[in-house]
């Protein structure tokens, strides 16, 4: 009986499949490996004007993200920017000083709000005019500002913000308003904001009440209508053509950028994802995973001789205040943080017989408040000595 063979076809037949899987692994590993690389940022630097979003950019909640503190340093040294955010809630002022509270001062110049965007806008649609407002008073002021009266019976426009104290009363009347002739202008068109956890109804969400209710449209100012960009633009004396916008989300920072004809960049520190990506029928020209990139290609540690080295902690003295910060430490408890930065404490030295006047830890930061400047010790031996508002980094051996 004669034995039947198996054609020689056969097993590489077999073997094709796992040929061509380990193929695909490989070349995958390699795209995944392109992508997740750091892209050359030459022409990026170069750029003269830097517009950013805040939230997601700069910090999550009360924290700093990693690499803000140098990346606004080498801003503040090197480039015309402006921090552009959507919250019509606060004024520049208190912006700054809530970066203030975080370690990082900034001039209340380098921030521009919806508000701020929606009351140079009716200030050019309609010289003083009037507005039935619905927001917080950072909205009434700079409309205040622009010259805009408030009127509650025949006002030139209902102007919607982000407020929590929205009352149906207040929808009802505004509604009543927009059926007798006024416009309906909104802030900006986020029908979210995250709080405490979740996310809550915001002005372009309370907006669509009135667009239904009424059957008229909403004009709305903020991000990503490029009108806001502009006057942004116009507010710091710059042009599109040498600016940027950095941001963490697709649907407003980096659109607005595109359709302003700024360069634009996505961090993915905030509420985007690589992979969301592909959901969008516009691409960034960079994707980064937050501004520390930027930092480190610009090698501010570098620049700037021994400041706000990567894995240092930053000394900073603000008005008697001298925080000591650190990216490590972001994600430490309170009590965790005091542990590991307690033997720190104890080599700082205050110059000139000047007292500690108090110490502790709000947020992820540890403070020493005191008269004059400090000196830096390590093992007893100096490191070096920081004036009011200078700003150095300590490393530990």
């Amino acid at each position: 009986m004669s034995r039947t063979r198996h054609p020689k076809f056969t097993k590489i037949d077999v073997a094709r499949p796992k040929i061509l899987h380990g193929l695909f692994l490989f070349f995958q590993k390699i795209h995944t490996l392109s992508m997740n690389q750091t892209p050359n940022l030459d022409s990026l630097l170069a750029k003269k004007v830097f517009v950013c979003d805040m939230d997601g950019v700069l910090y999550r909640g009360s924290q700093l993200l990693p690499g803000v503190l140098q990346f606004v340093e080498w801003l503040k040294a090197n480039k015309n920017f402006l921090f552009l955010t959507n919250d019509s809630t606060r004024t520049p002022r208190e912006l700054s000083e809530k970066l203030y509270r975080m370690g990082i001062e900034v001039d209340p110049k380098h921030f521009f709000t919806s508000a701020l965007a929606t009351a140079r806008y009716l200030a050019r649609q309609k010289p003083k005019g009037s507005a039935y407002v619905i927001g917080e008073p950072a909205l009434m002021g700079a409309l205040y500002e622009a010259g805009y009266s408030m009127n509650d019976s025949n006002p030139d426009y209902v102007v919607m913000g982000r407020t929590p104290n929205y009352r149906y009363q207040v929808l009802e009347h505004a509604s009543k308003l927009v059926n007798k002739g006024a416009h309906l202008i909104v802030t900006n068109p986020d029908a979210f904001y995250p709080v405490e956890g979740h996310m809550a109804p915001s002005a372009g969400a309370l907006a669509s009440v009135l667009e239904i209710t009424t059957g008229k449209k909403a004009y709305y100012i903020g991000k990503p209508n490029p009108l806001m960009m502009r006057l942004a633009l116009d507010a710091i004396g710059a042009e599109a053509k040498d600016g940027v916008m950095i941001g963490d989300r697709m649907d407003t920072d980096i659109l607005v950028g595109i359709e302003s004809q700024l360069e634009t960049v996505l961090v993915l520190s905030g509420v985007m994802s690589r992979a969301e990506i592909k959901n969008f029928g516009f691409k960034p020209s960079y994707v980064l995973e937050g501004v520390i990139d930027i930092a480190r290609a610009a090698k501010v540690d570098k620049l700037t001789a021994d400041q706000f080295a990567d894995d240092g902690n930053a000394l900073s003295v603000f008005r008697k205040v001298l925080l000591l910060k650190s990216t490590d430490y972001f994600a430490s408890t309170p009590d965790e943080l005091l542990a590991k930065i307690a033997p720190v404490l104890r080599e700082l030295r205050v110059e000139s017989g000047a007292t500690i006047l108090e110490q502790g830890k709000p947020n992820s930061n540890l403070y020493v408040v005191c008269e004059g400047g400090v000196q830096i010790l390590h093992n007893e031996v100096e490191v070096t000595k920081l004036g009011k508002g200078q700003q150095r980094s300590f490393r530990r051996a």
